[in-house]
C-alpha cells in the first residue's frame, strides 16, 4: 500500500469498511478499499458475543459471556466480548449499545447466546448483523 493510499484509508476507515460496491466510486476508491482490507488480515475471524445482560445477575452474565469467549477461541474465532467494551457498567444502556454496535460492525460473525430472544439489545444486534452481512451463529 503506498503512503497516499494508507493516509486515505486511515482518514476514512468507516467508508473503507462499509462500501461493498466499490466500483461505483472509481478505481482509486476500489484500490483504497481493497488495500485497506488486505493490509490487516485477521488470522482468526472476529466473533461478537450477543445475549441478554440487563435484568440478569451481572456476575452470572459475565461468567456466561466469558465461557462463550473461551469456547469460541477454542473453535478458532477471536471473541469480542461486550463486557470489555470500555464503557463503565454503571453507564446507561444506550451508551453501551452505541459502543457495542461499533464493535459488532468490525466482526465477521455474531454468536447469539441462549435466551437472546428475550433481550432488546441482543435482538437489535442480530438485526444489525443480519442487515450488514455478518454471519450468525447460535448457541445450542
Amino acid at each position: 500500500m503506498n503512503e497516499e493510499t494508507r493516509r486515505c484509508a486511515a482518514s476514512f476507515p468507516y467508508f473503507c469498511l462499509t462500501v461493498t460496491r466499490s466500483e461505483r466510486y472509481g478505481s482509486f476508491w476500489a484500490k483504497v478499499i481493497q488495500e485497506a482490507l488486505s493490509a490487516t488480515p485477521n488470522a482468526f475471524p472476529l466473533c461478537y458475543i450477543s445475549g441478554g445482560i440487563a435484568h440478569y445477575d451481572l456476575k452470572e452474565r459475565m461468567a456466561t459471556f466469558d465461557r462463550a469467549a473461551t469456547a469460541l477461541a477454542k473453535a478458532g474465532y477471536k471473541p469480542v466480548n461486550p463486557f470489555n467494551n470500555g464503557v463503565p457498567q454503571s453507564s446507561h444502556w444506550r451508551e453501551h449499545m452505541r459502543r457495542d454496535i461499533g464493535l459488532l460492525l468490525k466482526c465477521d460473525y455474531i454468536y447469539m447466546l441462549k435466551g437472546w430472544e428475550l433481550s432488546k439489545g441482543a435482538k437489535l444486534e442480530l438485526d444489525v448483523a443480519s442487515s450488514c452481512g455478518i454471519k450468525v451463529l447460535f448457541e445450542h
